[in-house]
């Protein structure tokens, strides 16, 4: 990844740490709550450095809450974060570009579709769609042509299950 849009964001998150290191004493974007970065976000002038902190903040609590809603089994819930989770990589960190946008606009169009994000370290390729199981088959016809149309090449899918994690195994 060197060279690439990966290091740069990395940079300019570290450039955005830094500034608010001279008022708040974190070691990490991450430590911020959404409510400390609302306090203390006016310190970054740069609205590129704004952008990309406001995303690792905001991301780092939509994680945080993912972890408690899938415990509760709030389905509903972890799909909203999963778009929002996109539009900030979108507008805030400004990696996804016009296929993976394409891609998750045309799922999030589909009924039976939960949620819907890029995923990866963005730059190209790869999105996840948290989808009704029945729907499945008909979200993928769907979205096959909607994306063919827009970006004049055929998408590739696959299905993957929620399995129990982890586990060593027996012989």
């Amino acid at each position: 990844m060197a060279g690439s849009k990966y290091n740069q964001r990395r940079a300019e998150c570290e450039q955005a740490l830094e500034i608010l290191q001279k008022e708040v004493a974190i070691q990490s974007l991450a430590e911020l709550t959404v409510a400390e970065f609302e306090k203390v976000k006016y310190l970054l002038t740069d609205v590129i450095l704004l952008q990309r902190a406001r995303h690792v903040v905001y991301e780092n609590e939509r994680v945080n809450e993912s972890v408690t809603v899938l415990k509760q089994g709030d389905i509903k819930r972890f799909g909203e974060l999963l778009i929002d989770s996109h539009r900030s990589l979108k507008k805030d960190y400004d990696i996804t570009g016009v296929e993976l946008d394409t891609l998750v606009e045309a799922v999030l169009s589909q009924e039976g579709v939960r949620g819907a994000r890029m995923t990866g370290a963005g730059m190209g390729g790869c999105a996840i769609a948290l989808v009704d199981e029945n729907k499945v088959d008909e979200v993928i016809q769907n979205v096959q042509e909607m994306y063919k149309k827009e970006i004049g090449y055929e998408a590739s899918f696959y299905i993957a299950e929620v399995g129990d994690g982890a586990k060593v195994l027996s012989e």
